[in-house]
Order: C-alpha cells, then sequence, then structure tokens
C-alpha cells in the first residue's frame, strides 16, 4: 500500500475512533451536492487552495465522500 493510501486509512481510522460522522449520517443526500459545490465554490477558504478548484472538481469531491470514496 502506497504512503498517501495509508495516510487517508489513518485518517478514516482516526475519525471512526473519535465519532466523526460521515456525511450520510448529517443527512447529506446526493441530490444535495450541486447546492454544497456552489456554495464550497463562493467559500472564501478556498482560496488558499494552491489548485484552482472548478464547480465540477467539488461535485466530484462531495459525491466521493457520500459514496466513501477516494477523490
Amino acid at each position: 500500500m502506497e504512503a498517501s493510501a495509508k495516510s487517508v486509512q489513518a485518517v478514516r481510522n482516526l475519525m471512526k475512533g473519535i465519532s466523526i460522522p460521515n456525511p450520510q449520517q448529517v443527512g447529506v443526500k446526493e441530490g444535495d451536492i450541486p447546492h454544497l459545490a456552489k456554495i464550497a465554490l463562493a467559500n472564501s477558504d478556498t482560496e488558499g487552495n494552491p489548485r484552482k478548484l472548478t464547480p465540477g472538481d467539488f461535485v466530484n469531491i462531495f459525491e466521493c465522500a457520500i459514496k466513501g470514496e477516494l477523490v
């Protein structure tokens, strides 16, 4: 297993260990994704990201989060 996959698994284990809920556990549904992507795109905190994210990038991130997949 490569280092990045081990890191992701470590974060998932930490999340379980301290009971951080997944998107479904806080009521996020696939139909919410376009709205969430719009909010994320407008958030000024994303300006510091070294990679410029598009609306499609945010949709992909949220879809992966709901499915429990890696981005």
